[in-house]
């Protein structure tokens, strides 16, 4: 089932206020397009003039506490059904990606596993689409910075997490992972960072500083 994995507190509500960075916010709203349940918490932040929860005064704590209600909900909240082909893209992707995915230019970043880039924001932020085979894995790495993954269709587990459709994955530099797609089919991914990855293991410390430098221009 999708819409296990949700974004956390406190991106929905700097979401709400409108102070995300653009592209977290494409992934946000990328997640929301099959998410009801953080639909609505956004809407009852805005509700309340979109502050973040935990500048809320006390005389707020009752509105606080409806809303940890509502956001408890999220596994339970029915998301839309997954698409049959993974061209029909989210509606927040739609004017960002020319044409559907299977006919992008893909760029070719490892066995099994190529991108595309959608856009290079202010601030270093980068978003991509990641096609992932199935079977496939992204090599193995950790974070220079923050990294929000959507999943647009198939799935990819993380050690012993499974990400499905409409999925929210949130990284940093204390995570060292190697996601893989699953063997239901290959998997489409947004991914949003505000760092160059860092590649592990013996090849990914030879070729990570090549990497990192064509990242960088």
């Amino acid at each position: 089932m999708s819409g296990q994995h949700h974004p956390s507190l406190e991106i929905i509500g700097d979401y709400a206020a409108g102070s995300l960075p653009e592209p977290v916010a494409l992934a946000l709203a990328v997640h929301m397009s099959s998410c009801s349940a953080c639909r609505m918490a956004v809407q009852k932040l805005e509700v309340i003039g979109g502050v973040v929860l935990d500048e809320l005064p006390p005389a707020a704590m009752d509105t606080e506490a409806e809303l940890d209600r509502a956001l408890s909900s999220l596994d339970e909240a029915k998301s839309a059904e997954s698409p049959s082909e993974p061209s029909d893209l989210p509606h927040a992707l739609l004017r960002r990606v020319p044409g559907d995915l299977a006919k992008l230019p893909w760029r070719r970043v490892a066995r099994g596993v190529a991108e595309f880039a959608i856009d290079n924001y202010e601030a270093g932020y980068r978003a991509k689409l990641l096609r992932i085979q199935s079977g496939a894995s992204v090599p193995r790495h950790t974070h220079r910075g923050e990294e929000y993954t959507v999943v647009i269709a198939g799935a990819f587990y993380d050690s012993d997490v499974v990400y499905n459709k409409g999925d929210f994955a949130e990284a940093d530099p204390t995570v060292r992972h190697q996601p893989i797609a699953t063997d239901g089919g290959v998997c489409y991914c947004l991914a949003v960072t505000n760092a160059p990855l860092k590649l592990l293991g013996p090849i990914g410390r030879l070729i990570d500083p090549l990497l990192r430098r064509r990242a960088e221009h």
